[in-house]
């Protein structure tokens, strides 16, 4: 499903076809960019299953990266900046 929708009083109206099946859902809303986000249903296996996954990666980077708030700025600016435009010969 690919739907548009619009954002009233800072609310997201999910679309009829899931109001059902995600009434009374807890959801995690991830920012991508500037200009998306994701929403996704947390069910509780698929939330367990993520916290596990994140005790298994702690500490992974430790020590490899020297300024850790700056490695993150620098990744940030990068995923917010704009792509230029494309220009496509015939």
């Amino acid at each position: 499903m690919n739907t548009i929708l619009k954002i009233k009083g800072g609310a997201i109206q999910l679309p009829k076809e899931l109001q059902k099946t995600w009434k009374e859902s807890e959801i995690r809303i991830q920012e991508y960019s500037s200009d998306r986000i994701v929403i996704e249903r947390m069910m509780p296996d698929k939330k367990k299953e993520m916290l596990e996954a994140w005790k298994k990666a702690a500490g992974i980077l430790k020590g490899k990266i020297p300024d850790p708030v700056a490695w993150q700025r620098k990744i940030r600016k990068e995923w917010d900046r704009k792509l230029p435009p494309l220009h496509v010969h015939h």
